[in-house]
């Protein structure tokens, strides 16, 4: 990703894994262009917390009990500004990619390619949604992109390697 941001991109982690949503906000809270503003063990948490915390982008995990990734992230979309979805999971089935689209994630990466892209894959998914957030999201100032390194998921390989890619 080539872009500078003025300010952090809020984020929200909403994973029921403790240790690895606690791995995850270490790793995340390191990187100067991302805010870590809440975690979630549920996707009914997660909603609840999006609601209060207003987060620029939430990190779902798919399977989590009381309402899952899927569920968290269509309901994300109701919240006025939605906030962007990025789904994390460790599952890279076409069947829950297309899901993820459905509901309105922004982007979708496997765990295992987490230590390579995922602050990528936020900052490409957050940026991917500022337009439609309205004028008090604009405060994600963004510099010119040389080109989109992100990849189109109607367009995914068939490996179906789906780490740090945008859905349209």
């Amino acid at each position: 990703m080539t872009g500078e941001l003025i300010t952090p991109v809020r984020v929200l982690i909403a994973d029921d894994h403790r240790l690895f949503a606690e791995a995850l906000e270490a790793v995340l809270s390191s990187e100067a262009r991302i805010e870590v503003v809440g975690r979630a063990a549920d996707g009914g948490e997660a909603v609840e917390l999006a609601r209060r915390l207003e987060p620029d982008l939430v990190v779902l995990d798919i399977s989590m009990p009381v309402m899952d990734g899927f569920e968290a992230a269509a309901a994300l979309e109701e919240l006025r500004p939605p906030p962007a979805v990025l789904m994390l999971t460790g599952s890279n089935s076409p069947e829950d990619i297309d899901r993820a689209r459905r509901a309105g994630a922004k982007g979708y990466i496997t765990k295992d390619a987490i230590a390579a892209s995922l602050v990528d894959a936020i900052l490409d998914a957050a940026l991917a949604s500022i337009e439609r957030r309205g004028p008090r999201r604009r405060r994600l100032v963004v510099a010119a992109r040389a080109g989109d390194a992100t990849g189109d998921l109607r367009r995914a390989d068939r490996r179906h390697s789906w780490s740090s890619r945008q859905i349209r």
